[in-house]
């Protein structure tokens, strides 16, 4: 969306809202205050064949540690690593 790899080009299409793509767990999108992937979540057990069995997927899990702690909306020159 932003037709280049420019950092403020980039930044401005994440926080404009609206990015999201097909990933092999479904769809993702991106929260704009925080960078980070809203996605399904599954929860799997192996089956002892090399394989597994889903037992449960919750949709849309939001990224609610680094949402809480950073919100690049409201503070723009956040540059550190959040550590839960």
């Amino acid at each position: 969306k932003a037709g280049t790899t420019d950092r403020a080009a980039v930044t401005k299409v994440l926080e404009a809202g609206g990015v999201s793509f097909d990933g092999p767990g479904g769809s993702v999108t991106i929260d704009p205050g925080s960078h980070h992937a809203v996605q399904s979540v599954s929860i799997a057990q192996t089956n002892g064949k090399n394989g597994f069995k889903v037992i449960e997927t919750i949709p849309d899990v939001k990224p609610a540690f680094e949402m809480e702690k950073c919100n690049l909306l409201k503070n723009p020159t956040t540059n550190e690593q959040f550590i839960p």
